[in-house]
């Protein structure tokens, strides 16, 4: 089982409890700021921010948004099932013809 664990950023306070929640799809504003490292190196991190998802989504950024630590589990199969037969019935091209 992989689980996925977020916790808030509150100031002053705890965490208003605990949330199991589904993933969300949310897109990012993100930027990259580059600063030197420490040998020399050119160092990239990542910053932004979520568009907030509104309020009643049942999703592990609302949650975190309102305040509650997150768990949220997960897998890595990331498999389209639904495609697979659509994909196979193309009409794929020979990548074998120049042996």
């Amino acid at each position: 089982m992989l689980v996925n664990l977020n916790i808030p950023s509150v100031k002053p306070g705890c965490p208003r409890g605990v949330r199991v929640a589904s993933q969300a799809v949310q897109t990012m504003d993100d930027r990259y700021v580059g600063q030197d490292g420490p040998y020399g190196s050119k160092q990239y991190w990542l910053q932004g921010s979520f568009k907030d998802p509104g309020a009643g989504a049942d999703t592990d950024l609302r949650c975190l948004m309102d305040g509650y630590v997150v768990v949220t589990p997960l897998h890595f199969d990331l498999t389209d099932r639904r495609r697979l037969g659509e994909l196979t019935g193309w009409d794929w091209p020979d990548v074998t013809a120049g042996r």
